[in-house]
């Protein structure tokens, strides 16, 4: 929990919810409750099928299939059919299937076969095969976005993976590892948490539909393998004769991290954001409480507190300064607010060039957004209306006249600074690069050419 608090990962994912964070908690749920069930009391399972269903619900299949990775990975690879026979399969899968089959009612209702199929397929495992989700294959994609998202533990997490492969190498275990697994000798060991985030990590990685997101679902698992990792560098502080290297190395790599947050602290005022001298504030207030705990703790309390302080002040400066700064590129609220206040009573937002991921348009205006495929839609609406607003990307602008020819014209209302906030690149936080990445949307009026304003 501990580690799980302090992970950028956890911070962006309050900052900017998504669907996809939503399935988080009905993972922890789903562990949490498989483990209370062969530990406490079986019917804990019961709540694990129906925290699955629900997971099923904010993302679709996948929130089955972490947990067939994990826990069935685990029951599988160790043999541990007694395990799975008191699991309670059944009734356990009818109450796992019970809120997706509820929820693909509504959906059928609304979008017809297309609505259950996309809930059920697309949003999952047809990211894997449907050609419009076919990106570039990147295998190290969500590698490196793990990493930033544990980042606050990252280097004592490496270290403690590079210290479990090289004891493995030195003691020559692999000849053996077959065999050990033909001869069931790991049936006593738990590998759910182990499979939760190394195996899923590596099975995601073959999709071709990548969102950083998606690391958010096995970071429980990274918190609780690194908790381990973290009280061994504490405990290790109180042996200082029987210290191994690994522990010197993890303490290095804990006290190193902190020293990164402390510089991007002082850097940022240099290459990211503008800032006056109540920028001094916060750091000095920070500054005041850790000395004031500094001098009243032992040595594991001196390594935390600056570890703590160090990460915490780099956050809050990211809350105060960094994400301001970049939500003000998203002006989906401001223009909602403008269509809704000149434009009442339409149900529609019609979009050009603006991704249709978009969504917040729609939200914002309180209306369904329309992507602009057929000229004739707004051709058609603006016959009848008079006028039309619409949303237009700057680099379609010169498109305008192409797509829609010589029977509407076009009067740009406002202009918005823009920029995908969901998914920044490194250079947005570069005062010297970020003018030449930023973009902007334009707030467009349509109308005909004998149309009179009122």
């Amino acid at each position: 929990m501990f580690l799980y608090a302090l992970s950028p990962g956890l911070y962006s994912m309050v900052v900017d919810p998504k669907i996809d964070v939503y399935l988080t908690p009905y993972l922890i749920l789903v562990h949490t409750f498989y483990y209370l069930g062969f530990k406490r009391n079986q019917n804990y399972y019961y709540l694990m099928y129906f925290a699955m269903g629900l997971g099923f619900i904010t993302k679709g299949p996948i929130a089955m299939v972490i947990p067939s990775i994990s826990i069935g990975g685990d029951i599988l690879f160790r043999r541990d059919w007694r395990r799975l026979l008191e699991m309670k399969l059944f009734p356990g899968v009818l109450l796992a299937i019970l809120p997706p089959l509820l929820w693909s009612i509504p959906l059928y209702l609304e979008f017809q076969t297309y609505g259950p199929y996309f809930f059920l397929w697309i949003q999952s495992f047809g990211r894997f095969y449907v050609k419009m989700y076919n990106q570039k294959f990147n295998p190290l994609f969500f590698y490196s976005n793990f990493s930033w998202a544990f980042g606050v533990f990252i280097l004592p997490f490496f270290g403690f993976v590079f210290d479990r492969i090289v004891t493995f190498l030195k003691q020559d275990k692999g000849k053996e590892v077959f065999q050990n697994i033909l001869k069931n000798k790991y049936f006593n060991l738990d590998f759910v948490i182990g499979f939760w985030l190394f195996l899923f990590l590596f099975l995601i990685s073959f999709s071709r539909y990548q969102l950083p997101q998606y690391i958010y679902w096995c970071l429980p698992a990274a918190a609780v393998i690194g908790s381990g990792v973290l009280e061994s560098i504490l405990l290790s502080l109180k042996d200082q004769k029987n210290k191994s290297w690994f522990n010197k190395l993890n303490q290095g790599l804990l006290l190193v991290t902190a020293v990164v947050f402390l510089i991007a602290v002082l850097v940022i005022p240099w290459i990211s954001v503008e800032v006056g001298w109540s920028y001094l504030i916060l750091p000095l207030a920070y500054l005041g409480v850790f000395l004031w705990v500094f001098f009243k703790s032992s040595t594991i309390g001196r390594l935390l507190a600056f570890w703590i302080f160090s990460a915490s002040l780099f956050f809050s400066i990211v809350s105060l300064y960094l994400y301001p700064m970049l939500t003000s590129f998203q002006p989906s609220k401001e223009i909602g607010i403008w269509i809704r206040k000149y434009e009442p009573n339409k149900d529609k937002l019609f979009l050009f060039g603006v991704p249709a991921s978009k969504r917040s348009y729609a939200y914002y205006s309180r209306r369904i957004s329309r992507t602009l495929f057929d000229p004739a839609v707004l051709i058609d609406s603006v016959q009848k209306d008079g006028q039309r607003y619409l949303i237009v990307q700057d680099k379609w602008l010169p498109k305008l006249e192409e797509f829609f020819g010589n029977n509407l014209q076009f009067e740009t209302v406002k202009e918005f600074p823009s920029y995908k906030v969901a998914t920044p690149e490194g250079k947005f936080f570069l005062k010297s690069h970020r003018d030449q990445i930023v973009g902007k949307v334009i707030l467009m009026r349509a109308s005909r050419k004998d149309f009179q304003k009122k």
